[in-house]
């Protein structure tokens, strides 16, 4: 049985020329072992895939946005618990296997949050967000802001980042 509870990931986020960036390293050395799961690469169930992350990102006053993808690279969106149908937003993640796990690149351009009621990035702006790990052959999932019990979608749990300009 797969004992291992603390397996890291590191984020890294930007925006650059209109596009939200972010890249996450995680650890995973069974990455080899992972099965390749049976679904369509969008809009299926990632969620329940094998090492899948899940995204939330609130970005002004509107809805929030739920992205999620697997280390295969298949991938899920929908405004808040709506389901794939009424959201399609042109979105990427690039998958790099490494020895001991993973790099993720995220893709988000600017312009398909506006259906969240986006707010402008700019200096001192912020923005609402949640990163949810569901690591392969563990129980235990990890997340940037705990939700305390209560669903992944839970926007009063959401933790923040700030705009900055670049130094």
């Amino acid at each position: 049985m797969y004992k291992r509870q603390d397996l890291r990931t590191g984020v890294a986020a930007a925006i650059v020329n209109g596009e939200l960036l972010l890249e996450l390293v995680c650890e995973q050395p069974d990455i080899a072992a992972i099965p390749r799961p049976h679904c369509a690469a969008h809009d299926d169930t990632v969620y329940n895939n094998p090492e899948a992350i899940e995204f939330f990102l609130q970005s002004g006053d509107g809805g929030y946005g739920h992205f999620v993808f697997d280390c295969f690279g298949n991938r899920f969106d929908e405004i808040g618990q709506q389901g794939p149908d009424g959201w399609n937003p042109d979105w990427s993640v690039t998958i790099t296997r490494e020895k001991s796990g993973y790099r993720a690149r995220l893709r988000i351009p600017l312009s398909e949050l506006e259906r969240l009621g986006v707010t402008t990035p700019a200096p001192d702006v912020r923005w609402r967000f949640n990163l949810i790990r569901l690591p392969f052959q563990s129980r235990q999932c990890s997340a940037f802001s705990p939700v305390k019990g209560y669903g992944f979608h839970s926007p009063e749990f959401f933790g923040e980042f700030k705009m900055e300009k670049k130094k």
